[in-house]
């Protein structure tokens, strides 16, 4: 084991050192304290574990942390931060690393790049994950990435909890992601997402959203406490009819204040299909659901929204 540390017990004293010198199947443990550096990982199959209160922060010149090529690479453990605007504070760049108990910040305000993770192409793993308060996104997946978002908590961010663009096709699995400013997730670029059994409550306009020919796949997911809409598809996505467009099942959301949203595009071609599916409306109190059918005529412009617990398509 390498182990880095400010004082005589360890070998080191920077973490990129340590990566440097690290053979592959080796461990760095990194130990407590603040290192201000930006560490590239490339190709080494090596853990990198951090001890409490162990924190890389980015700067200007990149990110606290990059993985880059399919390695093998874990990370565990380790707070991640980025004050600088122009770089995240993690970049996993067509990688197979798997990173998990990472506490990750950053500051990176661009529409399309996230303060916190950057995910570019690969099969990465992120695994309960605290990312939180960063300038714009959390998480954005991009790149034609397979990423796989498992436990974690997307919290406070500028803009979205996850973005998934780039015709991305991530698998978004028992996720929190909440409080956001505009969209728990927002799915974009022909990407493909799946979001399953995630939680997006308490964001400023959507708990997902769908857009710009993208095809998610939603699944036994909760939205609650929304300030706008749970589910919102835009104009220029799919329509609802076709093979390849957004589908929705067993979805929550509290019948009374917010409910599914639909272009009127969308709502002439694509609603009748989805509100004649069988749909289970809960009572105020969430207790006992019922069966309705209730058809919304095809040429319908603007039928009255579905205010219901859960869609079973």
């Amino acid at each position: 084991m390498l182990r880095v540390a400010k004082d005589a017990s360890g070998a080191y004293k920077s973490v990129r050192a340590a990566v440097d010198a690290a053979r592959d199947g080796q461990t760095i443990a990194v130990g407590a304290g603040k290192w201000e550096e930006c560490v590239v990982v490339e190709g080494k199959r090596i853990v990198i574990a951090g001890e409490a209160g162990a924190e890389i922060h980015g700067s200007d010149s990149g990110p606290a942390l990059t993985v880059r090529g399919a390695c093998g690479a874990v990370v565990r453990g380790l707070t991640l931060r980025n004050a600088s605007k122009k770089h995240p504070a993690l970049l996993l760049e067509a990688t197979d690393a798997v990173v998990e108990k990472c506490d990750v910040s950053g500051a990176m305000a661009d529409e399309k790049k996230p303060g916190g993770v950057m995910i570019a192409g690969g099969s990465p793993v992120l695994r309960e994950c605290v990312v939180h308060d960063c300038g714009r996104s959390g998480i954005v997946v991009g790149g034609d990435s397979r990423a796989r978002i498992e436990g974690c908590v997307c919290r406070g961010n500028g803009n979205f909890g996850v973005r998934c663009t780039d015709s991305s096709a991530p698998v978004i699995v028992k996720c929190v992601c909440e409080k956001n400013k505009l969209h728990g997730v927002f799915v974009i670029d022909k990407s493909t997402a799946r979001i399953d059994e995630c939680q997006c409550n308490e964001n400023g306009w959507s708990g997902v959203e769908c857009t710009d020919s993208s095809a998610p796949v939603i699944v036994k997911s909760v939205s609650r406490r929304t300030s706008m809409v749970c589910v919102c598809v835009t104009h220029r996505q799919r329509g609802l009819t076709s093979a390849s467009a957004t589908r929705i099942a067993r979805v929550a959301w509290p019948p009374t204040t917010s409910h599914l949203r639909l272009s009127r595009r969308h709502r002439a071609a694509g609603m009748a299909q989805l509100a004649s599916a069988s749909l289970v409306v809960a009572s105020p109190t969430l207790a006992a659901p019922w069966r309705a059918t209730r058809r919304v005529p095809q040429e319908t412009a603007d039928p009255r929204p579905l205010r219901c617990a859960r869609v079973l398509c």
